[in-house]
This record gives C-alpha cells, sequence and structure tokens, in this order.
C-alpha cells in the first residue's frame, strides 16, 4: 500500500491518494490490536514500513509546498527565490 502511495504521490493522483488514505484509515483498528504483540522478529519489517511512511509523507509535503508556490506565482504573488532585490554581483579586479 505504501508503494502505491509512493507511485500516486509522484504522479500527483489525487484519486489515487484519497483511496489509499481510506484504505491506510481502514487498516488502522487492525495494526493498534496489534500493539504488544509484535516481537523482535517483525522488528526491521516495521523499520522499513516506518521509513517508507516517512519517505511518502516528505514527498507529501513536498508536492503541498511545490503547488503552493506554483499557486503564488499564478497569481501574481512574490516568487521567492527568484527576486530582483538581491544585489548583483560585481566584479573584483585582483591585478591591481
Amino acid at each position: 500500500m505504501l508503494v502505491e502511495e509512493d507511485d500516486a504521490l509522484r504522479r500527483l493522483d489525487r484519486t489515487a491518494i484519497d483511496t489509499i488514505t481510506e484504505k491506510k484509515l481502514a487498516l488502522l483498528p487492525t495494526l493498534e490490536g496489534m500493539k504488544g504483540r509484535l516481537g523482535d522478529a517483525e522488528r526491521p519489517v516495521l523499520e522499513r514500513i516506518k521509513q517508507r511512511a516517512l519517505s511518502n509523507q516528505l514527498l507529501l509535503v513536498h508536492a503541498r509546498d511545490s503547488l503552493h508556490g506554483v499557486l503564488e506565482i499564478a497569481m501574481g504573488g512574490p516568487r521567492h527565490g527568484y527576486t530582483s532585490d538581491l544585489p548583483r554581483p560585481r566584479r573584483l579586479s585582483v591585478r591591481g
């Protein structure tokens, strides 16, 4: 499911992201019921799941921020990082 989510996030497929979110919410009670029943043998698998979930979270945050920036530019807002207020570089003569 997390691999599907990764793909949907990279494609910015809102419908797929919403569907996967619903699946994850439906799975939550089952996972909560497993608390305390998992041992050291499951630790590597749980760590991989955690890392994938964190990666997907970063993708989601990046997509949201990117879309926000595009909408700002499209609506005539400031282009952060592309301002003309920055001083222009000057040449420095080192020959004397």
